[in-house]
């Protein structure tokens, strides 16, 4: 036996298949066990791409605002979202990775919320398979939100393996990073370790960085024993950006024990990423490798993989806390007719389980699984999370593959299935040739969707997974793929929140306004208090009194705003915070998880900003700060006995009234006569501005103090030379606030 992936230990593979095989008893055909809950509705979907020239198929797609993202084997799709039928465009990952003439497989691609991008990773196989000298990773990512073609997105070859091969890679993320698992084989097929890659997010904007490797770097991962490594491990795809990220794998023992193993990566201080190595272990009910999935109307037999993870999803659901991260994640692991999906909603936290399940059937294998929550997150809109959605392939003796799917919310029961493309045929390509069993998905696909209708009670997730057109023969494959939206059914409940929960101003802002929505159904008046409950700001002399009752009015969609005064209290402060709280709601609403907002004050910001002219031309140094002059110089000739001028500009860029301190630096020859002048008068400052004790007094945000100053080439200074006068001008609360401006005069003649 070979299949189509590579494991850590072949023999101990095809034992624990073989004993999974000679305990599997089908039984008679029935219809799936059910809940009272009827499955997600299919609100969208159509045939995706496929790749005739390659056995099944390494299937995976992504949601965003506007596109829907598919990978399989070679090829990529983009398509608008509310049309699947058509790509918008299509090709090879090698055109979309800029890689023509590499032999590439295993694609990844995510949605992130957090950047509005999609991010993909591809395993160049260069080496293994290509004729190259090494095995590489791929990752690359769209520059906008809504790509149209390949034009649209930067790639880079971020990790080169040598040898090695990276098998099997999985791509999740951070707010900080892109994580990368792979299991690292070398050259001869010996399993070496598992692997966690991080890369730094690239940064905003539409143009791709400079060529080069970017910030990066890989970790090998071991089991909670310490010794043994890791097994495929899989980082989760983060909906809810947090700084903390989330990575599962199975343990590489045989047989396995009852656990997952759990690693968090979080952000470092010199802003690399700090991978815990050694994985917390998870306890869950035990599990084994499935037996090979047979199908109608042939007797090749399809791959259910070895009982690894294949995908996550990390999202906060509300039903748990407003702020509480769950974890889903899934495996087709041994029972049932012989291969069952077992999913999970873990405790990343806790390292615990909050719930888990199996979709299983006496009759039909379940197998090649994808989950993920309804969580929609779609900038400071945050709704949903409760619900999951899972898709999954059925087949058995007598049937045909289906592509089928359950939903769940809460902790009800699971609904009941649907079927949502049927097979026509069997699967007896050219791959069943090659491999033993036949190839089938290494993996299906499971995103929520960013912007689902927050006036629906559930949100939606979109589905990739695999099927057979018909029996084709061996000469081209069989395998087809679909692409799906799943809209979880539901009565919404009402909900009165803030939206966003967190605003910044400055004193001089004068006012925010605060707003607060309505979702769901719309019927009736719902009242609610605003009140101000704490912070470091204090009533009435920082921000005037917020509290006032807001009105939803029967039928009304309006957002309601409440307007935070801020009030300048003339004094220099550092950031203050001010927290509001719904009340007193009344209605038939119920308070949504953000029922308290932040409100932060900015710090009075003091900052000098000196500029520099000559006359008859314009100050330059606006807005530039040194401490050296850096930007900021003028440098003129003059003749021996001739004054030139130079007029110093000092404005306080600050959010507060201050007044700042003034020194002069002089260098260069001697010869020279250096003067200071308050402005165009002639009372002179040269003493107090060259011992550093010049005062510009107050001065407003804005406001601006104007110096002379006159440099004069006497007989003494030689022809050749040089003047340089170096001002510098500081806040006293802070001298690390400072800007500078040199004035530079050459004598000619």
């Amino acid at each position: 036996m070979r299949q189509g992936y590579l494991v850590p230990d072949q023999s101990a593979y095809e034992r624990a298949k073989a004993a999974a095989d000679s305990e599997s008893r089908p039984g008679s055909p029935r219809a799936p066990v059910t809940s009272g809950r009827k499955s997600a509705s299919v609100s969208a979907g159509a045939e995706g791409i496929y790749d005739s020239t390659h056995a099944p198929s390494d299937s995976t797609g992504a949601i965003g605002r506007t596109r829907y993202v598919e990978f399989v084997n070679t090829k990529y799709a983009i398509y608008d979202r509310a049309d699947l039928s058509t790509p918008l465009d299509s090709g090879l990952l090698t055109d979309l990775a800029d890689r023509s003439g590499s032999m590439v497989s295993d694609p990844q691609v995510i949605w992130d919320p957090d950047t509005s991008r999609f991010y993909y990773v591809i395993l160049d196989l260069s080496a293994a398979g290509g004729g190259g000298s090494s095995n590489y990773l791929l990752v690359g990512f769209s520059t906008t939100d809504s790509p149209n073609t390949a034009a649209d997105w930067c790639s880079w070859v971020a990790f080169d393996f040598e040898l090695d091969l990276p098998d099997y890679p999985k791509l999740g993320d951070t707010k900080d990073f892109l994580l990368i698992g792979a299991n690292t084989f070398d050259e001869t097929d010996t399993f070496l370790e598992a692997d966690l890659a991080w890369l730094k997010k690239p940064s905003a904007g539409v143009t791709c960085e400079a060529a080069g490797t970017p910030t990066g770097g890989v970790e090998a991962l071991f089991d909670s024993d310490g010794g043994t490594s890791a097994w495929t491990p899989v980082p989760a795809n983060q909906t809810d950006a947090s700084s903390q990220g989330w990575v599962v794998a199975t343990p590489n023992q045989d047989p396995p024990p009852g656990l997952i193993d759990l690693f968090s990566v979080t952000r470092a201080s010199d802003g690399t990423a700090d991978i815990q190595t050694v994985a917390t272990p998870i306890a869950v009910a035990s599990y084994s490798a499935p037996v090979d999935a047979p199908q109608a109307g042939s007797l090749e037999v399809l791959d259910t993989l070895d009982g690894r993870l294949t995908q996550a999803v990390s999202a906060v659901n509300p039903s748990r806390g407003c702020a509480t991260v769950s974890l889903w994640t899934q495996h087709t692991i041994d029972g049932g007719a012989g291969a069952r999906v077992r999913w999970y909603e873990l405790d990343p936290v806790g390292a615990g389980v909050f719930q888990s399940g199996t979709i299983s059937d006496s009759a039909l294998y379940v197998y090649n699984g994808a989950v993920a929550p309804d969580r929609a997150v779609n900038g400071s809109e945050r709704s949903f999370g409760d619900g999951m959605v899972v898709g999954f392939n059925t087949s058995s003796a007598t049937e045909y593959v289906a592509i089928q799917m359950a939903s769940k919310v809460g902790d009800e029961p699971i609904s009941s299935w649907t079927v949502i493309k049927q097979s026509t045929g069997s699967n007896d390509d050219f791959g069943c040739a090659v491999v033993d069993p036949c190839r089938w998905g290494d993996y299906s696909g499971a995103t929520p969707d960013p912007v689902a209708d927050p006036a629906r009670a559930h949100g939606s997730v979109w589905l990739t997974n695999t099927w057979v057109e018909a029996t084709v023969g061996t000469s081209v494959s069989d395998w087809r793929t679909w692409n799906w939206e799943a809209a979880i059914d539901g009565t919404a409940a009402p909900l009165v929140l803030f939206q966003p929960a967190s605003y910044v101003v400055g004193e001089r802002g004068r006012s925010v306004p605060v707003q607060v929505v309505r979702t769901g159904p719309t019927a009736g008046d719902v009242t609610v208090d605003v009140a101000a409950i704490g912070g470091t700001a204090t009533v009435g002399s920082d921000f005037g009194n917020p509290a006032t009752t807001l009105t939803f009015p029967d039928g009304g969609t309006t957002a309601q705003t409440v307007t935070m005064t801020i009030i300048d209290d003339g004094y220099q402060e550092p950031a203050e915070t001010i927290w509001l709280e719904l009340q007193n709601l009344a209605g038939g609403a119920a308070l949504g998880c953000a029922s308290t907002a932040k409100v932060m004050i900015k710090a009075s910001d003091q900052r000098p900003d000196n500029q520099i002219r000559i006359p008859g031309k314009g100050f330059i140094g606006n807005n530039v700060y040194s401490t050296d002059g850096s930007r900021q110089t003028l440098t003129v000739s003059g003749r021996r006995g001739r004054t030139q001028v130079f007029w110093i500009r000092i404005q306080n860029d600050g959010n507060y009234r201050n007044r700042f301190t003034v020194r002069a630096y002089t260098g260069g020859s001697s010869g020279y006569r250096v003067r200071f002048y308050y402005y165009t008068t002639s009372v002179g400052v040269t003493q107090s501005v060259t011992a550093g004790t010049y005062s510009t007094g107050m001065l407003t945000p804005g406001q601006a103090r104007i110096l002379r100053l006159e440099v004069t080439p006497g007989s003494g200074a030689g022809v050749g030379t040089a003047k340089s006068v170096l001002v510098r001008t500081t806040w006293s609360g802070d001298v690390t606030r400072m800007d500078a401006v040199k004035a530079v005069l050459k004598t000619t003649a």
